[in-house]
């Protein structure tokens, strides 16, 4: 009951947000970027209510005539430091978020070792890597957070997220030289049984999932490694996976399965912007 209220609050923050004129939006953006990305650690009930409010007095602000910046003063940074001191911590709902999101790395991770021409999965590696990405991203958020307010050009911003970009790619890429004992391998009819559970499990999520538009790019990915995994282990492909042509056409087939999600990934966020564009204007 807990999330749909948080998520019926958030729903209703974006919906008011519309009515912001271009200042008041760029105040308020900042501000709500600021306070989401540093309060990880803090109640997301309390947090969301509160810049709701803030949300709604900027309104009435506005329809006197007053901006954001004389109704909540030139330094918004000192308001949202106040709100995330007052606020009390999430205790086991931050924990569960956390224990979630390794969850779905672990499961993407298991999903995507079932291409493996070998037919092994390094269930070490995924868990070593799973940990130090949740770890990553965690410091991640807080650090574009404190970003917010601490860089005033939007070229400084871009500087920030490529030097992110960079560090968290190339820390992927070295996870998969990890190599650990705990190996087992998913050769065979197994694997097969293994991909058809996944593949079930993630359809059955994003049917279940209240906003299929977010998710709704990852279904060609799952999908075709789906496709690859099943045909990799059947009698009649297996032998042709096994020569060096057979390992290029996994790589290429994975890599524009990559490059599409990616772009689909383009797509949402450009139509995300559009429409957000459209009501302000």
């Amino acid at each position: 009951m807990e999330r749909k209220y948080v998520d019926k609050v958030i729903a209703e923050n974006a919906d008011l947000q519309k009515k912001l004129n271009k200042d008041n939006s760029k105040y308020y953006d900042k501000l709500l970027l600021y306070v989401r990305l540093t309060s990880l650690t803090k109640n997301e009930e309390k947090i969301e209510e509160i810049l709701l409010g803030i949300l709604q007095d900027i309104l009435e602000a506005q329809n006197d005539g007053i901006d954001a910046e004389a109704f909540f003063g030139k330094n918004p940074k000192e308001i949202a430091d106040e709100i995330l001191e007052n606020v009390p911590n999430a205790g086991l709902a931050w924990l569960k978020f956390w224990v979630f999101a390794f969850g779905v790395y672990v499961f993407v991770g298991l999903f995507m070792s079932l291409v493996s021409v070998d037919g092994k999965i390094d269930l070490g590696n995924i868990i070593i890597s799973g940990v130090a990405s949740i770890l990553l991203i965690y410091v991640g958020f807080y650090v574009f957070g404190k970003s917010v307010y601490y860089y005033k050009s939007k070229f400084a911003d871009i500087i920030v997220w490529l030097i992110a970009t960079l560090i968290f790619t190339s820390f992927i890429l070295l996870t998969a030289f990890i190599k650990t004992p705990f190996v087992v391998s998913t050769g065979g009819m197994l694997g097969i049984v293994l991909i058809i559970i996944m593949y079930g499990m993630s359809i059955y999520f994003y049917i279940k999932a209240s906003n299929k538009e977010v998710w709704k790019p990852f279904v060609p990915m799952i999908t075709g490694v789906a496709i690859l995994g099943v045909a990799m282990r059947l009698p009649i492909f297996s032998n042709f996976f096994n020569t060096k042509t057979g390992i290029v056409t996994v790589g290429v087939v994975v890599g524009i399965l990559w490059v599409v999600q990616i772009i689909l990934n383009l797509l949402f966020v450009k139509k995300e912007e559009k429409m957000i564009n459209n009501k302000l204007h």
